[in-house]
């Protein structure tokens, strides 16, 4: 990642999905509280894209991207913009189908339960 300024929008964008990445890593149990603030701190205090790239590197790697912003399924970004999977004209489909098949899940076990206590009432 090259460290061209970028419109302090875009960088504030991308700060943003980075720190959300961060708080994902945290409450998934893949960052303990001690590096979760040092790279908080390092994440504010940031004031480049190569800064920001640095930080990203340091984050579990199912929360990485394992392409490069733009190289795959001709997405085209702007200099600075985050390769976010879930708007990726591809992945869009899978991740309803996932979320679906989850919430389908979840019905059939909720009801499941409650057939089971109807049943021993």
């Amino acid at each position: 990642m090259t460290n061209m300024p970028v419109p302090g929008e875009q960088f504030e964008r991308d700060r943003s999905r980075l720190n959300d990445l961060l708080g994902a890593a945290y409450t998934g149990g893949h960052l303990d509280l001690a590096d979760y603030r040092e790279l908080q701190d390092e994440l504010f205090t940031a004031g480049s894209r190569a800064e920001l790239a640095r930080i990203g590197e340091r984050l579990p790697a199912q929360y990485r991207f394992s392409d490069p912003a733009g190289s795959s399924n001709d997405v085209a970004l702007a200099p600075g913009q985050v390769n976010d999977p879930s708007i990726r004209p591809d992945s869009t489909p899978a991740v309803r189908a996932s979320s679906w098949f989850g919430i389908g899940a979840a019905v059939v076990l909720v009801a499941v339960v409650v057939l089971l206590l109807v049943a021993l009432l």
